[in-house]
């Protein structure tokens, strides 16, 4: 929907002191119409809650609905000041034009409801000017508290000297100007003379004065405020040239202004507009003209070319700075992640390949250890076994030893002759089992074994049944130390010469 569209649909009201003025319409390219007008007197000393009854009433009756309004406060309800600031870019005024009101206003800033409009920039300036225009705050406010008690939104708040710059600028009333020249407007209605300097199409001054008692007193009340305005804007513009001036009104009103009028203006050419034939279509009540509708209908145009409009609720704000730092911080934290995610993937890779080395340690380091294990379990059972030879062929020796230290004789005789090899600090051990003609004899045997290095366990020499020739039972357990192994097949060589026993005789085996 475009903004001419929206426009059309919303409530525009004048918000006069003395009256309310209510309009809707339309705007095309070449003509403004208004479809219904209608107007709310405004008693002296009505709170904003009675207004808004009176004004809901008058909404009821003339079948007019609406959720939001716009309002247009005259120019007699707010200031304008004209303020030098750096050439600075546009973006950059609001912050400049709030901090320059703070010095410029006689109340404080909180107190009023601003915008501005910027004005021409001179060719190669080093400054700028914008014209500020302050409303009362409190104006606001009953304006909002009356709207509401009708279930009606503000939208917005016009000023009547941009409107009625608008509604000229699309009725084809204005032209653009040189440097230094400016177009005049005199808007003349019931209640008011407005005056307004454009230059290039843009508002650059201001001023409102009292209207006439009479028709007879138009010429005079128009030429006293053309004078004051002459002389106020002297002192904004400096030295100017009015190349045309308009007088936007009735045309019984327009007439009784002579031309004569501009002879203050440098004799511009005075040209009458009559709104009702040249700018606005529809009908009007009898207490409303034409021209008192002049302000609502360039507010229903949506221009906002002429004078660059001010709103006082909706003002020109400071372009909001992307904040770049957080983009930035955004950033690094983009950029730390990144590098994180990087890492961490290096570091899983990584990893994953280590556990596959030391996996692949210990799968050699496993086979190395039962390597290891079996070739010590071999070589283990390989000094066992040889240990096991060396005890055999040492035993079988010490064996052939023994048997050599028997001598011959009848006095005992072996019936048994065992060995075993032992696992301790001994080569094995050799048990004799016999018979002996007297106890004696078992003990020379013994002492025979002893005397050669073996070591014979002391046993109870027991009486045998078993042959009556030989009584005694020989049971001897001969252990051979470690320190008697000899080198294999040498035993007979170092053997000593068996020795004698106390009877002379040799042991005979059996």
């Amino acid at each position: 929907m475009s903004e001419k569209e929206k426009m059309a649909d919303n409530l525009v009201i004048e918000w006069d002191r003395e009256q309310l003025i209510l309009a809707t319409g339309s705007a095309s390219a070449s003509s403004i119409r208004l479809n219904q007008v209608v107007h709310v007197d405004r008693a002296p000393g009505l709170l904003p809650d009675e207004l808004g009854r009176e004004l809901s009433t008058v909404l009821n009756n003339s079948g007019l609905k609406a959720a939001s309004a716009v309002l247009v406060f005259p120019r007699e309800l707010v200031t304008f000041f004209r303020i030098e600031l750096p050439n600075l870019p546009e973006a950059e005024l609001p912050e400049m034009v709030q901090m320059q009101a703070a010095t410029r206003l006689t109340v404080p800033v909180e107190s009023v409801c601003l915008d501005f409009a910027p004005l021409p920039v001179k060719a190669n300036a080093d400054t700028r000017e914008v014209l500020l225009v302050t409303a009362p705050r409190q104006h606001v406010e009953e304006a909002v508290a009356c709207l509401r008690s009708c279930e009606i939104t503000l939208a917005g708040i016009k000023v009547s000297s941009f409107s009625i710059a608008a509604a000229a600028e699309h009725g084809g009333l204005v032209s653009s100007t040189s440097p230094g020249t400016v177009e005049a407007l005199v808007s003349l209605t019931n209640d008011s003379i407005e005056m307004i300097f454009l230059e290039n199409k843009q508002v650059v001054f201001s001023h409102s004065g009292s209207s006439w008692s009479s028709l007879e007193a138009v010429e005079q009340a128009v030429r006293k405020e053309i004078s004051r305005a002459r002389m106020a804007a002297a002192q904004d513009l400096g030295a100017y040239q009015v190349s045309k001036l308009t007088l936007l009104g009735s045309e019984e009103v327009t007439s009784a202004v002579p031309d004569s009028v501009a002879s203050r203006l440098n004799d511009a050419p005075v040209v009458r507009v009559d709104p009702s034939e040249q700018l606005i279509n529809g009908s009007f009540p009898d207490d409303v003209t034409a021209a008192d509708a002049v302000a609502l209908a360039g507010v229903i145009t949506g221009n906002r070319n002429a004078g660059e409009s001010v709103d006082l609720v909706n003002p020109r704000k400071p372009v909001e700075k992307k904040d770049l730092r957080r983009v930035k911080s955004l950033g690094g934290v983009a950029a730390v992640l990144i590098l994180c995610a990087v890492f961490f993937n290096w570091r899983a890779g990584k990893v994953a390949e280590l556990h596959g080395q030391r996996d692949d340690y210990n799968a050699d380091t496993e086979e190395i250890e039962s390597d290891y294990k079996m070739s010590r379990a071999e070589r283990d059972v390989g000094q066992r076994l040889q240990g096991w030879k060396d005890r055999k062929r040492s035993q079988l020796d010490l064996i052939n030893q023994v048997k050599e230290l028997m001598v011959d004789t009848d006095r005992v005789y072996i019936k048994n002759f065992n060995s075993k090899v032992s696992t301790g600090d001994s080569l094995g051990t050799i048990v004799l089992r016999g018979l002996a003609k007297e106890r004696g004899d078992v003990e020379d045997l013994g002492q025979i074994l002893t005397d050669a290095g073996f070591e014979v366990e002391p046993k109870e020499i027991p009486s045998s049944m078993q042959d009556p020739k030989y009584p005694v039972e020989l049971n001897l357990e001969v252990r051979i130390p470690e320190s008697m192994r000899v080198e294999p097949g040498r035993a007979k060589q170092e053997s000593p010469e068996p020795p004698v026993g106390e009877k002379g005789d040799r042991v005979t085996q059996r």
